[in-house]
């Protein structure tokens, strides 16, 4: 465990370097970006399953829950204003999910309004998948749909290689006769 911790850290201390050594000079093309973030949020589920369509032993996926987020990202920047990034929304619930589980991933373009205000839309693919029991046999049920998100941030702290900042992000799908919203409050670090 302390070994982790002591990697952890040497790697957030080395990331701006790392990431200067990889920035482009100005005008010779895009950069690469990329980044974590982790928050809080609630996911809502409208409509229900046909009874033939739940998996044995399953009931309606709960609603409304508290969720905790981890998303990852990574992509090209085109300058200081626009930047085309892919998104892992992962994450768990905070409270019992009775066998359900969601993930998605998008692509998005993501804008600077000012140097620190920035908004992005994109459009990717989510799963809702349902698991009957913890052991390593349960068999698992998967719903795949296209999916939409949307987020909007302020960066709290803008340097020349990285920068933190506080957003939250919308993602919504719909699988059937269900529709998933996600709503998350997070922090991000991204490296450019």
């Amino acid at each position: 465990m302390r070994l982790a911790i002591v990697c952890a850290s040497v790697l957030l201390v080395a990331m701006p370097s790392v990431a200067a050594a990889q920035t482009s000079s100005p005008g010779s093309g895009p950069s690469w970006v990329y980044g974590i973030s982790a928050g809080l949020g609630r996911r809502t589920t409208t409509g229900t399953f046909l009874t033939t369509e739940l998996p044995a032993g399953a009931a309606q996926p709960p609603s409304p829950r508290a969720t905790a987020s981890l998303d990852l990202e990574g992509g090209l920047a085109f300058g200081k204003h626009v930047a085309l990034v892919a998104i892992y929304e992962g994450g768990a619930a905070l409270s019992d999910a009775h066998g359900w589980g969601t993930f998605a991933a998008h692509a998005a373009i993501r804008g600077w309004l000012t140097p620190r205000l920035w908004i992005e839309g994109g459009a990717g693919v989510a799963e809702l998948a349902f698991r009957a029991g913890s052991t390593s046999t349960s068999q698992t049920t998967r719903w795949w749909q296209p999916g939409v998100e949307a987020a909007a941030g302020y960066d709290l702290f803008h340097g020349p290689t990285i920068s933190m900042g506080l957003f939250v992000r919308y993602s919504e799908a719909a699988f059937d006769g269900l529709r998933q919203q996600s709503v998350s409050v997070q922090i991000g670090l991204l490296g450019r």
